[in-house]
């Protein structure tokens, strides 16, 4: 398991794509809105030169289900389905901000003093170099062992 910080700053990264993919959605998926005197060019709609021609809107007509084989994905998706899809993004970017938020509240440190945390630190920096002193003794003790082991297995050699 990764050290607290590591995994924040994964999920700082998975908030920030999951962003940019819920923009490029919205910018690329979100149903057209018609501006007052301007003309509608909805493609979800069937325009007045398809209407025109049944020959072409029989060749290009796509089905607006996003979910079906026939479905143009260059073409904006239907409100309700677009919007169905707004909410689970929105779902899942603030259960992203929650993970974050819990790992900022777990992080040591989070609550106590500077100087409870350079004590805490101090304290840290002693067990470690008595554990450094332990190691380095057992490594002794290692090389001391194995040379009493060559001797031994010397002499049965020679026996």
């Amino acid at each position: 398991m990764a050290d607290r910080l590591s995994q924040l700053q994964t999920c700082l990264d998975q908030l920030t794509i999951q962003m940019y993919s819920s923009l490029m959605y919205i910018n690329t998926r979100a149903p057209y809105r018609a501006i007052d005197g301007q003309p509608d060019w909805d493609p979800l709609k069937e325009d007045e030169y398809a209407k025109q021609d049944t020959q072409t809107q029989s060749q290009t007509k796509l089905s607006k289900d996003p979910d079906s084989a026939e479905y143009d994905p260059e073409k904006p998706h239907p409100p309700e389905y677009f919007y169905a899809s707004m909410r689970e993004l929105s779902r899942d970017l603030v259960t992203k901000q929650q993970q974050i938020d819990f790992l900022i509240d777990v992080l040591p440190g989070i609550g106590q003093s500077e100087q409870q945390q350079k004590k805490r630190l101090e304290e840290l920096e002693q067990q470690l170099v008595a554990m450094e002193e332990d190691r380095l003794a057992s490594l002794k003790e290692k090389d001391r062992l194995l040379e009493k082991l060559d001797e031994v297995v010397s002499k049965v050699k020679r026996i």
